[in-house]
């Protein structure tokens, strides 16, 4: 039998749901509920994220809307179970969804989207200039056409002329 030994801590990212019957007076006293919750299972809170009120794709339990907030943290494996289980009974956390991270230094998903915006950028610089090239040709293309149609009239011209 092999032995696998997990390490103590381990990194994640949580995704949770306030359902809107909630305000945004109330989202900052349930997001410290919940990461007082992570705390008290032995986990630290490395970065968290408010993306504010979002519609649902399809209704939850008759609701429509909700605040999403995403949470990067550390915990003991062994604590995840129980945290999933506290966050299913509690009312003001309508969905969540908990995924382990390989682990990271703090400010890595500032990195990542650095990282995605400068793609992002290098991208639309690439479809400019394809654009460019593309009109530079289309110029060619119609000053070659006038040279021809203006060769084609000087050859009607000198047809009359001689006539």
């Amino acid at each position: 039998m092999i032995n696998f030994k997990l390490p103590e801590n381990m990194n994640y990212e949580m995704l949770y749901i306030i359902p809107a019957p909630y305000t945004e007076k109330d989202v900052p006293e349930v997001t410290k509920q919940v990461k007082e919750l992570i705390k008290s299972l032995g986990g630290e809170i490395l970065e968290e994220e408010n993306w504010g009120l979002r519609t649902l794709a399809y209704p939850i339990k008759k609701v429509k809307q909700g605040f999403y907030i995403l949470v990067y943290f550390s915990l003991p494996c062994s604590q995840v179970k129980e945290l999933s289980s506290k966050l299913e009974l509690r009312k003001d956390v309508l969905r969540f969804l908990i995924l382990r991270k390989e682990k990271e230094e703090k400010g890595s998903t500032q990195k990542a989207k650095r990282r995605s915006l400068e793609k992002r950028e290098q991208e639309l610089l690439l479809k400019k200039e394809k654009q460019e090239e593309s009109k530079d040709q289309e110029v060619k293309q119609a000053e070659k056409k006038e040279k021809i149609d203006l060769d084609k009239i000087d050859q009607e011209i000198d047809k009359l002329l001689d006539l």
